[in-house]
């Protein structure tokens, strides 16, 4: 194997490990990041139906 490959096999090997940065104790866990996506989307999809409420008002 090329020096090069081992290099980022073992990059990859780190980051996936979660060795690759410090770990930051103040971070959120990844299990909160799909409520999180979820809340938004329930958020964006009330405020569009609101503004399409308010579109039909204004004609």
């Amino acid at each position: 194997m090329s020096g090069q490959r081992v290099f980022w096999q073992s990059i990859l090997k780190k980051a996936f490990e979660g060795r690759l940065i410090p770990q930051d104790p103040d971070d959120e866990p990844a299990s909160v990041l799909p409520e999180r996506i979820l809340a938004e989307k329930k958020e964006r999809a009330e405020f569009a139906e609101w503004l399409k409420q308010e579109k039909k008002v204004k004609k």
